[in-house]
């Protein structure tokens, strides 16, 4: 079972996740589910670099094949989520 904290953290993640790929596709929030895969409501190629560019802006570095490895919402909260959590246990060991 997931710890409270991290699923409050997952689900802040999936949040910001598909809102900056609602704004980047021009969709409402309404219009996605957690278990569509993004390449199924559209993402083009173009789209897909500028959506990428968001991510690593908000969430760090990532693989390029990020989106086609965890291609949708639920898969890629979690990949980011712990992301995240390494990127702040790593920042902590450089002190």
């Amino acid at each position: 079972m997931l710890d409270e904290s991290l699923l409050m953290t997952l689900e802040s993640i999936k949040k910001q996740i598909k809102t900056m790929f609602c704004q980047h596709m021009n969709l409402s929030l309404e219009e996605v589910t957690d278990d569509d895969s993004f390449f199924s409501l559209g993402l083009t190629s173009l789209i897909h670099a500028e959506y990428f560019k968001s991510l690593c802006h908000s969430f760090g570095e990532l693989p390029s094949t990020v989106l086609f490895e965890y291609p949708n919402f639920n898969l890629l909260s979690e990949y980011l989520c712990e992301h995240v959590q390494n990127l702040v246990v790593d920042s902590g060991n450089n002190e």
